[in-house]
Order: structure tokens, then C-alpha cells, then sequence
């Protein structure tokens, strides 16, 4: 064989070398390119700390929202909700296929995410309206997120389990690629080493990354253990301080149940009152199961004597009042001569607020009573009234309204000295009159779609429209026409009025 010949089969030899070389570090390349793709949808897609940290806010929401339902103060309720917020989309940014792509928990499909976001729809009105010692809605709260957070806490170990597979996968085929590239690094030179060089440093990297994220595993799993023990041991307290608050609640409300049956039983009898007078009808609505507003009826001399009184408050310390002003009207008409309506206003001025020891410096508080009060006599006499605050509606036969105003002071305040006089308004009585006294409750109700007061105006309009009917049908349809207004308004006083016609 020739010089050139051999010459000619060395260069074929480098040629196929050399072309072999360039084939074999493309496929290095190539496969390198592929094993790199899965580890960048590792690090970019950043899975484990994306569920993990949704499952966080989940443990941190419920931590804050207990503590501000035991009533914590240091707990502010825009930053729970905040919480909630955070923890609400954090879970509907996950990527839920690229999360169970390699999960061995099976596939729950792409509705997994919106379901568990449904289930945060269905307690989202509970959440943003709680309020602190509302057990049933915190139950409810709590249950929910705790099993969204046990749901997304199994993704959360799934994707640790499998990244830390797929990783150690990866890690073993370029451990693989590495032997190869070795080969073509000896073969291709220096350049071929240093590539190599740079993806051995990455695959100590990684190994370092799965070391670190197993380390962070474990501190979760053990935060985890930590926060559940805490919930349950705060539950338990939870549940021991609600059933000391039931067992309160239960002796607090059957003695308000049975102050109820007193109040009303000192109530005067109203076949007595029908009795009396032509037509007559009294609304009395307190605002709790007892209230501040009373009305009183007896026989004075040749009279009878009918009031509407307001007291300051209502619920409890409203009714302490009406039992005070009870039995001051009791003792002042013992006191006074017999039909002298302005003494005995003024006489029970004094003696409440002898009972509330208006005369002593330290009194602090200022409670008082409005009133408006009747003396009906026989005829011819008219009818007399006296005005502490409320105010006499007359309505003739005609549909006319006038109002007798007597004094706007009340009576047992401690700024209202104690000699004020209460003067006497004399109403002459003609056939078809209409008599009406009412508290403020019904006047102040808020409602309507502008949340306006009921009005003195709009109870005129309402009193001069229905004053031909019965006393009865009046009581109903004031009653009707007070409901429509308040609508979805809570009420905010007890409302009391009295409506009669003499002759």
C-alpha cells in the first residue's frame, strides 16, 4: 500500500474519530439538554414551596382567627382577614399539572384546585362577618380550612416525595453522562473536560438541593405535629370555656325570663282599661325580653288616671327603672291631694331621684323618666293632661292633628331641680276625639332605603289617615306600617303608645 493511500486511510480514520466525536458529545449534549429540562421544572416551578407555604397560611389563619375568638385583643381582625386572603391565593396560583405530573397519590384532574376553592366560597361570608364567642361559625371555619390544609398538606408531602425520586433519578443518569463525556473529554480535549467540569459542579448542586429540601421537610413535618397539637389543645380550652359560658348564659337568661313575668305582671289589666274608655288600645314592645318603657292605669277619686312613661335604657336597667317609677307613682298619690295631677308628677320627680340619691355628689349617673299623663274625671270636666317629655296627640272627628306639649323636662334627672313645676293642660272633650301618646322608640326607628327615622311627620300622616277606625284595627295597622319601615333593621328602642277615644 502507498504512502498516500495509508496517508488517505489515516485521514478517513480521523475523519470517523472525529465525526464520532462531534456525535457522541451531541448526543451528550442533547441528553444533558433533556435531563436539564427536568430539573429547571423542579427549580423554576419551585412545587414543594408553593404547596407547602399555601398549607402554612392555612395553619397561620386559623392560629390568628382562634386566638381573636377567645377574645385576644393583640389580634386585629383586618389582619386576619388579610391571612385569609393570602392563603386564598396562594392556593389558587398553584399549578396543578405541573404539581401531580409525577405524583404517586394518583391524579385528582384539574378541578382539584377549584374545588378546594369552592370550599372557602361556602365559608366566606362566615369568615369576613365573624365575630369573636361565635363557636358555630369558628366550628364551621375551622373545619373547612383544616381539611383543605390536610388535603393540600398530602400534595405537599406527595411533591417532596417525588421531587426527591425524580431528582435522585436525574442524578444517576448524569452520573451516566458524565462517564461518556469523560470519554470524548480524553478524546476531544480540553474544552470537552471543562464541560463537563461545570455539570459535575451542577450535579453537586443538586445533591446539595435535595439535601437541603429534605431538611426543610422535616422541620415542616415537625411544625406541623407542633401546630396540630396546639389546635387540639386550644380547642379543648375552647370548648371547657364555652360550656362555662352556656351554663352562665343559662342562669343569666332564666332570671331575665322570670324578670319579664314580673314586669308584666305589674302591668295594669287591660279589661280594666277597656272599661274605662270608649276605645282604647296600648302597644308595648320592648326591645329585649323586658324594657324600659311602662304604662300605668288606677282609679284616682272620681277618675282615672292613665300614663305612658319612657325610662332611660332599655333590657335590664330600663326595667330597674319602670319597678323604681312604680312604686314612686304608688307612694306620691298618698302623698298629694286627690286629682292635683302637676303635685303628683312632681311629688314622683322628687322621689326618684331620692331613690337614685340625686342628692349625693358621688352619683355619676343620670337616669330619668319621660311621661306624659291623663286624668279623665266625669263629665263636664275635661280631660287634664301634664307632659314630662312626651307629648299628647289629639285627632277630631275631622282628621285634624294638634299636639299638647306640656314641659320638655323629664322627671328624676339629676340636672332638673327639685322643686320644678310640671303645668297642667286642660283639653276640652268633644264626640269623636282621638287621644295618642307614644315613647320615642317609634319616632327614632331607622329604616326605609335612605335608613331614616319613622318621624313625627310620618306617624301624623299615618294617625289623621286611619282615625275613623277602631282602636283595635289602629294598633294593627300602626304596628304593620312600623314593620314595613324598619325592614332587615334591627330595632333599636322599646316602642310604646297608647291611643284612646273618651266619648
Amino acid at each position: 500500500m502507498s504512502d498516500s493511500a495509508i496517508a488517505k486511510a489515516i485521514e478517513r480514520i480521523f475523519i470517523v474519530i472525529t465525526v464520532g466525536f462531534l456525535a457522541v458529545a451531541l448526543y451528550a449534549a442533547f441528553a444533558l439538554l433533556t435531563v436539564g429540562e427536568g430539573w429547571r421544572e423542579i427549580y423554576l416551578g419551585n412545587r414543594t414551596w408553593n404547596v407547602s407555604q399555601t398549607e402554612r397560611d392555612a395553619l397561620m389563619f386559623l392560629t390568628r382567627l382562634q386566638r381573636y375568638h377567645q377574645g385576644a385583643v393583640d389580634e386585629d381582625f383586618d389582619e386576619i382577614l388579610e391571612r385569609f386572603d393570602v392563603f386564598w391565593s396562594r392556593l389558587a396560583r398553584l399549578d396543578t399539572g405541573n404539581i401531580l405530573r409525577h405524583l404517586d397519590i394518583g391524579n385528582p384532574g384539574p378541578d382539584f384546585v377549584p374545588g378546594l376553592i369552592s370550599q372557602l366560597e361556602r365559608i366566606d361570608p362566615l369568615v369576613q362577618d365573624f365575630q369573636p364567642g361565635d363557636t358555630a361559625a369558628f366550628e364551621a371555619i375551622h373545619q373547612t380550612v383544616t381539611g383543605v390544609a390536610r388535603e393540600v398538606y398530602v400534595v405537599a408531602a406527595a411533591t417532596a416525595r417525588s421531587d426527591g425520586q425524580l431528582l435522585e433519578a436525574q442524578a444517576d443518569e448524569i452520573s451516566g453522562l458524565t462517564r461518556v463525556m469523560l470519554a470524548v473529554l480524553f478524546g476531544g480535549g480540553l474544552s470537552s473536560m471543562a464541560y463537563f467540569a461545570t455539570h459535575i459542579i451542577r450535579q453537586r448542586n443538586l445533591r446539595r438541593e435535595i439535601s437541603d429540601r429534605e431538611r426543610a421537610q422535616r422541620q415542616l413535618a415537625e411544625l406541623n405535629r407542633s401546630l396540630e397539637d396546639l389546635v387540639a389543645c386550644r380547642t379543648s380550652q375552647l370548648r371547657d370555656a364555652l360550656d362555662a359560658v352556656n351554663d352562665a348564659y343559662g342562669v343569666i337568661q332564666g332570671s331575665i325570663t322570670y324578670a319579664a313575668r314580673i314586669q308584666r305582671a305589674l302591668l295594669p289589666d287591660l279589661d280594666e282599661m277597656r272599661a274605662a274608655f270608649a276605645d282604647i288600645f296600648v302597644l308595648w314592645e320592648p326591645r329585649d325580653q323586658v324594657g324600659g318603657d311602662m304604662y300605668w292605669f288606677d282609679r284616682w277619686g272620681n277618675g282615672v288616671l292613665l300614663m305612658l312613661c319612657d325610662c332611660t335604657g332599655h333590657g335590664v336597667p330600663g326595667a330597674f327603672m319602670t319597678l323604681i317609677l312604680s312604686g314612686a307613682l304608688e307612694r306620691a298619690k298618698g302623698d298629694v291631694p286627690t286629682g292635683d295631677l302637676p303635685a303628683l308628677i312632681g311629688r314622683t320627680h322628687r322621689l326618684v331621684q331620692t331613690t337614685l340619691r340625686r342628692n349625693r355628689e358621688a352619683t355619676w349617673a343620670d337616669e330619668g323618666i319621660e311621661l306624659g299623663a291623663c286624668l279623665l274625671r266625669p263629665a263636664p270636666h275635661p280631660l287634664a293632661y301634664v307632659g314630662a317629655g312626651l307629648r299628647l296627640l289629639v285627632v277630631d272627628s275631622h282628621g285634624r292633628l294638634s299636639q299638647v306639649a306640656g314641659t320638655r323636662k323629664g322627671i328624676g334627672y339629676r340636672s332638673i331641680p327639685g322643686d320644678q313645676v310640671y303645668p297642667e293642660v286642660v283639653v276640652p272633650l268633644v264626640p269623636d276625639q282621638r287621644f295618642y301618646i307614644t315613647s320615642d322608640g317609634l319616632i327614632d326607628q331607622i329604616g326605609g332605603p335612605r335608613r331614616r327615622s319613622f318621624g313625627r311627620r310620618r306617624l301624623a300622616t299615618l294617625l289623621t289617615s286611619i282615625h275613623r277606625r277602631t282602636m283595635t284595627d289602629q294598633q294593627t295597622e300602626i304596628r304593620h306600617a312600623l314593620a314595613r319601615h324598619q325592614g332587615n333593621e334591627r330595632r333599636r328602642d322599646d316602642v310604646s303608645m297608647i291611643g284612646f277615644r273618651v266619648i
